[in-house]
């Protein structure tokens, strides 16, 4: 049987497609697991990543990160930490390495750092609004 070059293309175009849609069905679900989980891991150590960086955080320190809070900045940083160990948790997912609480607390001050640069970013855009 022979097959034509448009034919070939089409073939192959059909199963790159099929490929694309499976894995991007599937990576959303993975992702949208990870995010669960990357909340829960939040939850579990955000006091503990605090405590390391600052021995001495007293409960307003604490307020500063805490997930139930209201306050935008302290979102913007929990949102931001959130997100930072979701990808921590996709990657080491797909190398299958193990995942280790120094990277955990990392993830956690990076988030931090990330957010609180968010917002200043969006803060100062409001002002200059």
């Amino acid at each position: 049987m022979k097959i034509t070059k448009s034919k070939l293309k089409q073939i192959i175009k059909e199963e790159i497609s099929k490929l694309i849609k499976e894995q991007g069905t599937n990576g959303g679900d993975d992702w949208a697991e990870n995010k669960k989980q990357a909340s829960e891991l939040y939850d579990k150590y955000w006091k503990k990543a605090l405590a390391k960086i600052n021995e001495y955080a007293d409960e307003d320190d604490y307020e500063d990160y805490d997930p139930t809070s209201d306050d935008d900045e302290t979102q913007f940083r929990v949102r931001s930490a959130k997100s930072l160990l979701a990808i921590l948790l996709r990657a080491n997912s797909a190398s299958g390495d193990i995942l280790i609480i120094g990277d955990i607390f990392k993830a956690i001050e990076e988030g931090w750092a990330e957010g609180d640069s968010e917002y200043g970013y969006a803060s100062q855009e409001i002002y200059d609004s």
